[in-house]
């Protein structure tokens, strides 16, 4: 709804700012100075430019190809975006069309604040400067400058406010991309892939014809927006490879379009006027430069200040304008070409360029979101040239239209337009305008010629003209046009006589109003009902991709959306045949991967579980289309479910090395691995090659697969096998353990980055540590896999491991090397539970599994085990008389750090530990009584009354 109320508001935005920008034209586009003569009643300008102003607002409102911003979260930056760049525009002009200075400046603010802000909503908002300047430069009349000096000329032209607000736009953009670039760096996309835009990826040929050919193709999606996709992604266009390829003629025609709007407009005028001034003044009554006037008549690049100007110097009053028809009608003519030139290039092709892929390339091929602001200009040119064909007969027939519906026309009312008298304030909407619409020459004065303000205002403190020179100007021009009556100088602007000649235009007009009423109705009826179909596309993510397979069928992204809404449907078969079509349209696409073995991986899963045993009825396919061959083969459920797993894992495994589907990828492949692994004779070779995965360089995650293959060569040795085939089995992680400390002891071992977000980091004092363990463990190993565990020998090699290797080689380090190590070694646990169920009645072994049951947070378990430990290290302590004092003294100590480290872990029953504790002191001074154990006697009651005495 937000979406739906920013895109109404931007539509009135497009009419306000449309009903500004027709003004500027300062002709009437739909007649000639004869055609007024020849209709009975008087169309007046403003209603002309209401009907089209308005006309472009409802172009802009029902056009289809802004579906996708409206109905989409992601277009609300380009709705926004254009709100504040269409706010800027018109603030751009109205400060253009006021006197007064302070408020001259305090719109230029405002406009230039409304640039930033649309900027800042999304990039193409800083485009709307350059229609401003192009629009001043242009349109908006320049100063009159003396002729005198180069340097006086440069002077007068820099303290002019036009220069003024040039400036300030231009400041603007610089200020505005120093300031992004400070804040985001590199400020170009350069994530892209072949899928997304593909020209980055061919060869300099193809990539500029096929960069032509995509103009081309935004501009038939503006004029004819019937196929609308969400996803235009490769290789929904293909390349366009050479010369020969027809749809270069599109790109011929689009680019010599623009070119002819160019060349029409002879934008040079401005630049020669820069360097060489204004015209000199002439006086009316020479030939020759009376003749020299008429081809610059009207013209906004050469208007002036003609009220400082005195009779004396030669000036020439708003009169002495030239009354010849073919001079106006191709003045007016040439003023329509700058105009269109300005709406083409300002508001169409200017805001498009930041997705043309022609400076730098960027994310998408094509999106139709990207035409929301061009298409204000379209908009503007198509109601531009449907009001030129309506006519004034068409424009009549639609008011009789109207009324005899009894519906008010209300500004498209017959009247005349509103006159303008310099220093008055413009009516809401209107500029204060240089030159009149085309009248005829008799009525034509100076008293109801509106006037531009910057054109009477070369800087702030011009002075107005006074009453006296405009009734000398009036004058003037009453006997010029009187000498003209009398030379028959107004015979071209009498109408004809004659009821056939006037009888076949009327009916020439009449039809070609006509014509041009029926297409703009079939325009904004065509686009509307395309905007309600559209508009069902959107209605959720199925039949948006059901939509866009009608026109991109042959896009790697279409394709692999559609096999993923297979897959909510269970359509297994249909879902693979999109995966893989997918990857068929490009190689380096490797989201299919993944997909395909995931659909793999469900599909075996299924099968498995009893799912799909046999045959059953599958649901509804999403397209006709996809449909398998009915006459398939039927294979055994369980071979199926194998062969699904075998493959599904080597489709996972390519989808490891691609950033976007590697976290999915690695977790799929981690069910496969256990699952695998559940199955009888299967363990070890499913650990094996989980184990593979991760020593993979983008996840280098040494220690759990060095842990794995532990575990591996573990079981291998208690299934019988020989020392050697546990070799086998860690050689992969001994190498890797080596290569990654040379690694980081050259400072070359690979960081986490966004083509790797799953790689693991680990320094040389964590890898050295994972050799060290797996070292020692590998020696137990070599004495298990010739004695038996409960033999002397195993308790000697465990025992030896544990006092030079703990603790560091009881836990594993985390994800990465600043984690703690919280978690048991496999092996370590495997190879201690072992030990320990051979050895019941060792304390060391009962000593060391409490350790492993503590960083389980299996604190109960853990303390019975360490209060076991120091009961058989106590009853050891019972046949002290046969030992010596020292060996007295360690199994006392030993039987006392398991009872302090059973108080850690209980510490709500730390008083009756210290009870255990002192009488272990009292039996170790009973045995063997000396002031030491005395000492430690009294130090345990007294500790044991503070306990007693706290809690």
């Amino acid at each position: 709804m937000a979406n739906a109320a920013l895109h109404g508001i931007n539509s009135y935005l497009v009419y306000r700012a449309a009903r500004v920008l027709v003004q500027l034209k300062c002709h009437d586009s739909m007649r000639s100075p004869s055609d007024l003569q020849q209709t009975s009643g008087v169309v007046s300008s403003s209603a002309v430019y209401s009907l089209e102003a308005f006309l472009a607002a409802l172009l802009f409102a029902a056009h289809p190809i802004h579906t996708e911003a409206v109905a989409g979260i992601v277009g609300h930056a380009e709705l926004l975006c254009a709100a504040l760049a269409l706010l800027a525009l018109i603030t751009y002009v109205s400060a253009a069309s006021v006197l007064n200075c302070t408020q001259h400046y305090r719109l230029l603010a405002a406009s230039t604040c409304m640039l930033w802000l649309a900027a800042l909503a999304k990039e193409i908002g800083i485009t709307m400067a350059g229609a401003m300047m192009l629009l001043d430069l242009c349109l908006l009349p320049w100063p009159r400058r003396d002729p005198a000096g180069l340097r006086l000329r440069a002077s007068q032209l820099l303290s002019h406010r036009k220069v003024h607000r040039l400036l300030a736009m231009l400041l603007s953009v610089v200020a505005y991309t120093k300031l992004r670039s400070w804040l985001a760096g590199d400020h170009l996309v350069r994530i892209y892939r072949k899928v997304e835009n593909p020209i980055p990826f061919a060869d300099p040929q193809t990539a500029k014809l096929t960069t032509g050919f995509l103009h081309a193709k935004y501009f038939q999606l503006l004029l004819f927006p019937w196929h609308l996709s969400a996803d235009w992604s490769f290789a929904c266009v293909p390349y366009v490879h050479s010369l020969s390829d027809p749809r270069n003629a599109a790109t011929a025609g689009l680019y010599a379009a623009l070119l002819y709007i160019l060349i029409a407009a002879r934008p040079w005028r401005v630049l020669q006027y820069i360097l060489h001034g204004s015209l000199p003044a002439v006086s009316a009554s020479h030939p020759a430069q009376l003749a020299e006037l008429k081809s610059a008549t009207n013209d906004p690049l050469q208007l002036d200040s003609r009220s400082n100007a005195s009779p004396g110097r030669g000036s020439v009053s708003h009169a002495a304008a030239p009354s010849d028809e073919t001079c106006i009608h191709r003045e007016n003519r040439r003023r329509q070409a700058v105009w269109q030139m300005v709406i083409v290039i300002g508001l169409m092709v200017g805001p498009f360029v930041p997705a043309a892929n022609i400076f730098f390339y960027v994310g998408t091929f094509i999106g139709e979101r990207l035409l929301y602001l061009p298409s204000v200009g379209y908009c503007m040119m198509l109601s531009h040239y449907l009001v030129h064909l309506i006519g004034p007969s068409g424009f009549q027939s639609l008011q009789s239209a109207m009324r005899h519906l009894g519906i008010s026309s209300g500004p498209f009312e017959h009247g005349p337009a509103e006159p303008f008298e310099y220093g008055s304030a413009a009516p809401a909407g209107h500029l204060p305008l240089e030159c009149a619409p085309a009248e005829p020459a008799a009525s034509r004065t100076d008293s109801n010629r509106p006037v531009r303000a910057d054109a009477r205002l070369p800087n702030c403190k011009s002075k107005v003209a006074t009453a006296p020179q405009q009734q000398r100007q009036q004058q003037q021009a009453q006997q010029q046009q009187q000498a003209q009556q009398d030379k028959g100088g107004v015979r071209a602007l009498r109408p004809k006589h004659g009821h056939a000649a006037h009888g076949t235009s009327c009916g020439r007009r009449c039809v070609q109003g006509w014509v041009g009423l029926l297409l703009a109705g079939v325009l904004l009826g065509g686009y509307s009902w395309r905007t309600v179909i559209r508009n069902r596309d959107w209605q959720d993510e199925e039949t948006l991709f059901i939509a866009a397979q009608k026109v991109c069928m042959n896009s790697g992204k279409v394709r692999l959306n559609s096999g993923i809404l297979e897959r909510r449907h269970s359509n297994w078969d249909r879902a693979l045949q999109h995966f893989r079509m997918a990857r068929q349209i490009d190689d380096t696409y490797c989201e299919p991967d993944y997909w395909i073995g995931a659909t793999l991986l469900q599909q075996g899963t299924n099968l498995e579980l009893g799912l799909l045993v046999g045959p059953t009825s599958a649901p509804p396919p999403m397209h006709p289309r996809n449909q398998p061959p009915s006459n398939l083969p039927t294979l055994p459920s369980a071979l199926v479910a194998l062969l699904s797993t075998v493959f599904c894992s080597r489709e996972l495994e390519k989808a490891v090395s691609c950033k976007y589907v590697a976290s999915n990828a690695v977790t799929a492949l981690q069910q496969v691995y256990q699952l695998g692994a559940s199955r009888p004779g299967q363990k070890a070779s499913a650990l094996q090659a989980w184990a593979r995965i991760l020593l993979k360089p983008e996840l280098g995650r040494v220690t759990e697969a060095c842990l794995l293959l532990e575990q591996v060569a573990l079981d291998t040795i208690q299934a019988g096998g020989s020392y050697s085939q546990a070799q086998d089995v860690m050689r992969e992680c001994m190498l890797q353990v080596k290569r990654a400390q040379t690694a980081a002891q050259q400072g070359t071992a690979p960081q986490p980055s966004s083509d790797m977000p799953l790689l693991v980091t680990h320094n040389s004092t964590s890898l050295k540590t994972i050799s060290t363990c797996v070292k020692a463990r590998m020696k137990v190993l070599k004495v298990l896999s010739h004695h038996q565990a409960h033999s002397a020998e195993a308790r000697a090699a465990v025992m030896n491991y544990l006092e030079l290797n703990m603790p560091g080689c009881r836990g594993v380090q985390g994800k990465d090397s600043s984690d703690k190590a919280q978690e048991v070694a496999t092996a370590h646990l495997h190879l201690v539970h072992m030990v320990q169920q051979a050895f019941p009645e060792d304390p060391w072994f009962h000593h060391e599994w409490a350790e492993i049951l503590v960083l389980q947070n299996r604190q109960q378990d853990a303390s019975r085990h360490l209060q076991a430990a120091a009961a058989l290290f106590a009853s050891q302590l019972e046949k002290a008389s046969k030992l010596q004092e020292a060996e007295a003294y360690k199994l006392a100590d030993l039987a006392v750090r398991s009872l302090n480290r059973t108080g850690q872990v209980q510490p709500a029953q730390l008083c009756q530990i210290m009870e255990q504790e002192c009488g272990i002191r009292k039996q170790t001074h009973s045995l063997v009584p000396s002031r030491v154990s005395a000492a430690l006697f009294r130090d345990c009651l007294t500790e044991l009354a503070i306990c007693r005495q706290n809690s």
